[in-house]
């Protein structure tokens, strides 16, 4: 259900498919709005952003035995779900605010939402309606433990579209020189050898390792109970089935290309 819909300007950019961006309460929300704003730049689209209060957090929130206990306390105290509205409101207001200021920056238009309901089934409805869909997964401290590894993993699964290189080229300008590994899959008759390695030099340095796999392989990736990766890009063809696994083992940002 959607509560409250906002835009800028009319723009021709409105009559092509838009980059749709999906965050919830755990996302880090300058880090995905600058990825969004730089997909829809690049690619000439409306920016279109969805805040989304989860529908399952609030029924929890409002059933009158519910607990939460403080970190910094530890104490133990009923939850309050007046306070977890305005605190929803008040990270959406945020949300709102850094998106339209990072879409004007950037003289692209845009498009802001707050809707209530779950941001997995939200990018699974908005399929082949948007160019670009992108879906905040992350968690803070999974973000915080990888950033101390000093290696960003990024999960491709290539179905030679162009515009699957364009995501990758975005994530990969963002991240800088900070090392990257690119487990890329595809059919193996297009990249050769399952073990096939490249590397890519910037400044000297090597910056991007590729590891290239069989498309058979993507199942066997699912089989694992977690999927370690910073950012995963992947069409927007794949079958729901592997869609919805991805979304339940993955804690990172998620990308599907049209």
């Amino acid at each position: 259900m959607t509560l409250q819909d906002n835009r800028s300007g009319e723009n021709a950019e409105e009559n092509l498919p838009p980059v749709l961006l999906t965050l919830g309460i755990d996302s880090d929300i300058h880090r995905m709005i600058d990825l969004a704003v730089a997909l829809a730049s690049s690619s000439h689209r409306q920016l279109h952003g969805y805040f989304v209060e989860d529908i399952d957090l609030l029924q929890v929130a409002e059933l009158p035995f519910t607990t939460e206990t403080t970190l910094t306390t530890a104490q133990t105290m009923l939850f309050d779900a007046h306070r977890l509205q305005r605190g929803l409101r008040r990270l959406a207001n945020q949300f709102q605010d850094y998106l339209a200021s990072a879409a004007e920056e950037s003289g692209i238009s845009w498009r802001y939402t707050l809707a209530r309901g779950r941001v997995g089934e939200l990018g699974l409805q908005a399929r082949n309606k948007a160019e670009f869909i992108i879906l905040e997964q992350s968690l803070p401290l999974r973000e915080e433990q990888f950033k101390r590894m000093g290696l960003t993993r990024i999960l491709l699964l290539d179905d030679n579209n162009p515009n699957i290189e364009r995501a990758l080229e975005t994530v990969l300008r963002l991240a800088g020189h900070t090392p990257v590994e690119v487990t890329r899959i595809g059919r193996q008759s297009e990249y050769g050898n399952v073990d096939n390695l490249r590397l890519r030099y910037v400044d000297g340095s090597p910056v991007i390792v590729w590891k290239t796999i069989s498309g058979s392989r993507l199942d066997k990736l699912l089989e694992s109970s977690v999927l370690p990766f910073d950012t995963i890009i992947i069409p927007q063809q794949i079958s729901a089935e592997q869609l919805r696994e991805i979304l339940q083992k993955a804690d990172c940002p998620i990308v599907l290309v049209r």
